[in-house]
């Protein structure tokens, strides 16, 4: 007796103030691995974004998180399915709650995308054929997407003109530091994915995209610090060189982040290197400098130098890529005279030195060292019964009850946060947290104001 195969849609929700195309890479890759190893699924990619979703005729409906900003439309969404629907959550954010959190936010009768196992058995496949990430080829889901929202993905039409649209592209998983603010996945080795595979990754959206009319694709790496393995990185640049002298006239753009530790030491011992990613396309490198070194003891972020700072962006700005100041304010113990410390950095990198300013709200993000013993608070209990509130964990947004509960550090992180964005070369939007210490009126006036905004 054969068992029905299930039809399965795997979702990114909207994003939290209006629908905004941005790429789901970790929900793309996760289908990746089911479809390489069991390619005559029925599988279906959706996107809020593109379209609401239409999971009817699914047996499984799963959604992939980016962000605690993204709770409320999931929560919303899990409310639209039937009752013999299985429901799957997945995502980095997902992964960091406790299986108690989970069910606090999210209902019970959920599977977790990290239960591998679980997941295996419900989909009909052996883990055993469930490709190591690093291996896994994200083409079979470019196959699965409709061209016309492919073509979403990696172009934009401006005043009628067509250009490139930025794709997340994922090359490496992992950082070696251990920042305890962060959230990634940290204090690990970083792991490519194989040459190979990146290869022919690029080839296919190279093709792409000549087909859709533009010729040249705009990516953001997925590197945590895009200089942390100098070999490596020198592969995927002579990569990016062989594409291109496969289609001249085609060129690739790329954004990365990077510390100015691994970027200072690169530039010293490996100069060729970077000279090559240059050249590949690399254009705008985003330096977690994130204030001075009293707020980096904090922080745990024990690479960080200040004799780093300044010859970084310079050296970007000699080698033609634009430096972005990513700012961390607002961390716990930091005190008014390091956050204008770190203002006045900033701001002289940007006037005098060219840099972009972008500027971010500390917040106790699940994954961070923070969060096991703030989800155990009884904020926990507000954040459930308003979920709206959980935009508050939004690095873009001010500072609130959520992040910052005495009101007088509250009051002068705002003023620093108003400050920087306030910056001619501020890039970083300006977010107004929702939540339960807010009038219905001033909850409507700050959904107003945040309405269509991003990062990107």
């Amino acid at each position: 007796m054969s068992i029905h195969a299930p039809s399965v849609v795997l979702a990114q929700p909207q994003a939290p103030y209006g629908p905004h195309i941005m790429t789901p890479g970790p929900l793309w890759v996760a289908g990746a691995q089911l479809l390489q190893a069991k390619p005559d699924m029925d599988l279906t990619f959706q996107d809020e974004n593109l379209r609401p979703l239409q999971a009817d005729n699914a047996d499984i409906v799963g959604f992939n998180a980016l962000g605690a900003p993204n709770f409320p439309e999931i929560i919303r969404l899990l409310g639209t399915l039937r009752s013999d629907q299985m429901r799957v959550l997945g995502g980095q954010v997902i992964n960091a709650l406790s299986n108690e959190t989970r069910d606090q936010i999210f209902g019970t009768n959920i599977l977790y995308g990290n239960n591998l196992l679980e997941l295996c058995t419900a989909l009909q496949i052996d883990i055993r054929t469930l490709p190591a990430p690093e291996k896994t080829s994200l083409i079979p889901v470019y196959e699965h997407i409709a061209d016309e929202d492919l073509r979403s993905y990696v172009t934009l039409t401006v005043d009628g003109k067509l250009l490139p649209k930025e794709i997340a592209f994922y090359l490496s998983q992992g950082c070696g530091f251990n920042c305890n603010f962060c959230a990634a996945v940290k204090n690990t080795k970083e792991r490519y994915r194989e040459t190979d595979v990146i290869e022919k990754d690029l080839r296919y959206l190279m093709t792409k995209a000549k087909g859709f009319g533009v010729e040249r694709l705009e990516m953001y790496i997925s590197n945590l610090d895009l200089f942390q393995t100098p070999a490596k990185l020198k592969e995927f640049a002579e990569t990016v060189e062989k594409l291109k002298a496969e289609s001249p006239g085609f060129t690739f753009g790329m954004r990365g982040l990077a510390t100015t530790t691994a970027f200072t030491h690169c530039r010293t011992s490996h100069p060729d290197i970077l000279e090559a990613i240059q050249k590949a396309g690399l254009h705008t490198l985003g330096f977690g400098i994130d204030g001075t070194e009293a707020t980096w003891a904090l922080m745990n972020k024990k690479h960080n130098q200040e004799t780093n700072t300044m010859p970084a962006i310079l050296a970007c700005m000699e080698h033609g890529i634009t430096p972005e100041v990513l700012m961390v304010i607002g961390h716990q113990e930091e005190t008014e005279k390091d956050m204008m410390a770190a203002y006045q950095i900033t701001k002289k990198l940007s006037e005098e030195n060219g840099a972009i300013s972008r500027p971010h709200v500390w917040k106790p993000l699940p994954g961070s060292d923070f969060w096991k013993e703030y989800s155990r608070g009884k904020i926990m209990d507000l954040l459930v019964k308003h979920p709206d509130a959980f935009t508050a964990f939004d690095v873009l947004a001010a500072p609130s009850p959520v992040s910052h509960a005495d009101e007088d550090i509250r009051r002068t992180v705002s003023a620093y946060n108003e400050r920087y964005l306030a910056l001619p070369s501020n890039r970083t939007a300006s977010i107004r947290p929702l939540g339960w210490w807010l009038s219905e009126e001033q909850v409507l006036e700050n959904k107003a104001w945040n309405h269509g905004k991003c990062d990107r």
